[in-house]
């Protein structure tokens, strides 16, 4: 879907230019919408850290209806619960079945 700053007339199949800016960024790390908790005004995850559940305050960024970006707060690789987090405690005990 496109949405025009300043829209015109444009006959039928004519040609137009489009130029998109966009920004690039490396080593992003995005979670599943499921997996953010909200608490006291905080966004936090749940991450698996041996057979307890460390609780993480994350910064979000870019977000649609399948992912958010995690500015802060997470690292590539850390182990994100995504199921039965909410309620969760920080430290509690845990057993992880992992899905990729």
């Amino acid at each position: 879907r496109l949405e025009v700053a300043e829209p015109h007339d444009v006959p039928v199949n004519e040609r137009v230019d489009v130029e998109i800016d966009a920004e690039e960024r490396s080593a992003v790390v995005f979670v599943v919408p499921e997996a953010i908790v909200d608490q006291g005004g905080e966004r936090a995850v749940f991450v698996a850290n041996g057979d307890r559940a460390e609780r993480r305050v994350v910064e979000t960024g870019l977000t649609d209806d399948r992912r958010v970006e995690i500015r802060s707060g997470l690292s590539p690789g850390d182990l994100v619960i995504t199921q039965g987090q909410i309620g969760l405690s920080d430290g509690a005990r845990i057993s992880a079945a992992i899905s990729r």
